[in-house]
């Protein structure tokens, strides 16, 4: 459950919950939020929902 009270689906992943889903917010630049099952749950704001998906802007 995120902190505004909204049920989302969880994945397992080790044993642990590991949930991603779409940003509510419409003027965010980063569309997916994930809740990493830290010190009772850390949300961050993502670009993509899976690592190397997104187009990295770092030089390279």
């Amino acid at each position: 459950m995120w902190p505004n009270g909204d049920r989302l689906a969880s994945r397992r992943l080790f044993g642990t919950n590991f949930v991603v889903a779409r940003n509510p917010d419409p003027d965010s630049r980063l569309p997916y939020l994930v809740r990493l099952p830290i010190d009772g749950g850390l949300i961050l704001k993502v670009r993509d929902t899976c690592p190397g998906r997104a187009e990295s802007s770092a030089p390279g």
